[in-house]
């Protein structure tokens, strides 16, 4: 990439971003396809061809980037310019980019601090963008001066980067070999490498709308694990109302997403869920928030027991099948008479609020994860079932996952009877039907497991 390592102590550090590094390179060469943090790239000598990706068709590849070229050109994904001495191009925070030199080519390229990027949904007023290119344009250097001083951090396009002096530096061949260029430092943030957080609170790569009971928390342990790199965490208030309510990225709706980032940045984000049975999920749900009521009474307690859980008359360990899914249905019946649709609390009948509940486009059905602030529009990307989650497949979108094989278990409910138990009481069917009908047509449910 046109953009190396951050933190490098080859880097020259600037006020506007990480630091520069002059990067050059033969006829034919180039940097195969990749992404990393927003970056300015400005060329001095030659001529650059960039193929360019929106994030969510981002990638990295082994391929040298004249075998990328042809397979990106023409696509209804990508856009391709070119570059002549003194054009200065920007790239956005995660946008995939490869490019190939026409004629042996010098320049130079920043990655770009965090306060200093353009983002979707920014206010003109939080940017003086005139201010900002004459701090860029002040803090590079001239190529001529610089190529080889021992200051600058000098890459070579052909994959393998110089240490910054003279005897170090390699004209590129336009020839890669694949066996070395994941080695090349400006590939910073390959999915899966551990290190600083690339995520950009302004522009998220891809954002996990987190429904509760549908294995979300399983999920979320492996992205800390596996994308420390990319996952982002973030808690926030709106401040576009009054409530002072605070949200966190662990349990956000679409349209909490939305009224944070903008919607640019969510749409331009690979956003995905994972989705549920209504009836498992409200089974589940119900052990386990006994289970918690358990470990810890004084949640529990009078004034506390919003989701009205009879702690105090079951027990997950002690009670028998036949008395837990007695208990069951009662407890959807208490549910449904405190917080029937409609009503300004229905969202509790399924989970708590979250934050989410200063939103009307929330409430107890999966669904209302999912929406804008229409509340009629499902905008999330990719919606997967966690009865037949298709881990590679989720892989492939978000490749870090890749390094384990599937999805590992945490946060989870104490043993229940068999679902097949709890059916047959009319009036537990009759309100499940009638809460989460949207859940069940959305989402291809039948009413029976």
């Amino acid at each position: 990439g046109e953009s190396g390592e951050e933190g490098a102590s080859s880097r020259k550090s600037t006020s506007f971003g990480h630091g520069w590094q002059i990067f050059f390179g033969g006829d034919g060469s180039g940097a195969t396809l990749h992404w990393h943090a927003a970056a300015f790239n400005i060329l001095y000598v030659g001529v650059k061809e960039w193929l360019v990706t929106p994030p969510q068709f981002r990638g990295f590849t082994g391929m040298p980037a004249d075998r990328v070229a042809p397979q990106l050109k023409d696509k209804h994904y990508s856009m391709q310019c070119t570059q002549i001495p003194g054009d200065l191009i920007y790239i956005p925070d995660y946008w995939g980019h490869s490019t190939i030199n026409h004629g042996f080519t010098i320049g130079v390229a920043s990655i770009v601090a965090v306060k200093d990027r353009f983002v979707p949904a920014t206010k003109p007023s939080q940017i003086n963008a005139t201010s900002l290119l004459v701090s860029l344009l002040t803090s590079l250097p001239i190529a001529a001066e610089n190529a080889g001083s021992s200051n600058n951090n000098i890459e070579n396009e052909g994959g393998v980067e110089g240490s910054g002096t003279d005897s170090n530096i390699t004209i590129s061949t336009g020839v890669v070999d694949s066996s070395t260029s994941n080695n090349n430092s400006s590939s910073r943030g390959v999915i899966g490498r551990r290190g600083p957080s690339l995520a950009s609170p302004s522009q998220p790569g891809f954002l996990f709308i987190h429904v509760p009971k549908t294995g979300g928390s399983s999920l979320i342990g492996m992205l800390r694990e596996y994308c420390q790199g990319e996952y982002v965490t973030d808690r926030w208030k709106d401040d576009s109302t009054s409530s002072g309510i605070q949200h966190r990225s662990f349990h956000a709706t679409a349209h909490s997403y939305i009224q944070h980032y903008g919607r640019d940045a969510f749409d331009n984000a690979y956003t995905f869920a994972i989705v549920r049975h209504p009836f498992a999920k409200q089974v589940s749900n119900f052990f386990f928030l006994l289970n918690q009521c358990e470990q810890n009474p004084k949640r529990c307690e009078s004034g506390r027991n919003e989701r009205l859980i009879p702690y105090d008359k079951i027990s997950t360990a002690a009670s028998s099948d036949e008395e837990k899914v007695q208990a069951f249905h009662e407890w959807i019946a208490k549910l449904y008479e405190a917080y029937p649709p409609g009503s300004p609390q229905h969202y509790l009948f399924g989970n708590k609020g979250h934050g989410n509940e200063e939103y009307s486009t929330f409430n107890s059905t999966q669904t209302s994860w999912m929406v804008d602030e229409t509340g009629e529009k499902i905008v999330v990307k990719e919606i997967f079932h966690l009865e037949n989650l298709a881990f590679d497949k989720l892989s492939e979108a978000i490749p870090c996952l890749s390094s384990s094989s599937k999805l590992t278990t945490k946060n989870q409910t104490p043993q229940y009877p068999p679902l097949s138990s709890f059916r047959g009481n009319e009036r537990t069917d009759q309100i499940m039907r009638e809460v989460y009908h949207v859940d069940y047509q959305n989402f291809g449910y039948d009413y029976e497991i």
